[in-house]
């Protein structure tokens, strides 16, 4: 009896389980980069998307360590920086989610932490065509730049992030009229959003995880993803607790402590 009884509760959470995956509307196909980080040694930053956006870790202070999901990339600060030349050429323009594990090693400095600036000094030194940047944190706010001419979403940086992985999620989206930061899968509170959300107009500029700007990027990173469209709360969280290999590429890698730190990562963000 006690046997049967086990068994009809774990069938229950396994459908429960597989409920709550299916509720997910991930289009595999929509990813434009994935770079998931898991080679653990070389300079390369391999694109699973299938698209051959391929990265390249510059400097010579990065180090392979372990990250949220297999391996990850632990930046120095001090001109280190994963490079993907011509992202430009094939960015999202109009809905766009980008998506980053990250662990920030110091708030007092001024850094950003994904950045495709086609910054022209031809064109009086300005952003002539708008760009995609993440800053975390600059000036003590954790913010969310994209579009021609940019718009924007800043939450002060949460103290608790601090040396921790944490989750992020940055949503564009011109239909919706919307642009928002999520932290470990729960939408941030007390967002400024300044303006509509603006398309994006394409030219062949690199993609930075972990610079732009003339900065560098002191700490880690893990799981990147650009992603064709906008990805809800339900997409978010699937990713998060799932890893980003899943429903990007279709095999999992699984995470240290997922349960404990599942929970602990949505209730922090509260």
């Amino acid at each position: 009896m006690h046997a049967r009884l086990t068994l009809t509760v774990c069938a229950a959470f396994t459908g429960l389980l597989f409920a709550m995956l299916g509720q997910a509307e991930i289009d595999a196909q929509s990813f434009v980069g994935v770079w998931l980080l898991d080679a653990g040694h070389g300079d390369r930053a391999h694109d699973s998307s299938g698209r051959d956006h391929q990265g390249v870790i510059e400097g010579n202070g990065y180090e392979w360590i372990d990250g949220p999901y297999g391996r990850a990339v632990a930046l120095s600060g001090a001109g280190d920086y994963i490079a993907v030349e011509r992202f430009g050429e094939v960015v999202p323009t109009e809905d766009i989610t980008v998506l980053i594990w990250a662990r920030i090693d110091d708030a007092g400095r001024n850094q950003p932490l994904l950045s495709l600036d086609p910054f022209d000094v031809n064109e009086g030194g300005v952003w002539a065509l708008g760009r995609l940047t993440v800053l975390m944190p600059w000036d003590g706010r954790a913010q969310w730049h994209y579009g021609t001419p940019f718009q924007f979403a800043t939450i002060p940086f949460p103290d608790a992030a601090l040396g921790e992985w944490w989750h992020w999620a940055f949503v564009s989206s011109t239909s919706a009229g919307l642009i928002t930061v999520y932290m470990n899968g729960v939408e941030a509170e007390n967002q400024h959003v300044g303006g509509a959300p603006a398309e994006l107009q394409r030219r062949p500029d690199p993609f930075h995880i972990g610079g732009g700007l003339g900065d560098t990027f002191l700490g880690a990173v893990d799981e990147v993803a650009v992603y064709d469209g906008v990805l809800e709360v339900a997409d978010i969280l699937a990713i998060m607790d799932d890893g980003l290999g899943r429903y990007a590429v279709g095999f999992a890698v699984e995470p240290k402590d997922k349960l404990a730190s599942a929970w602990g990562r949505i209730k922090s963000a509260k």
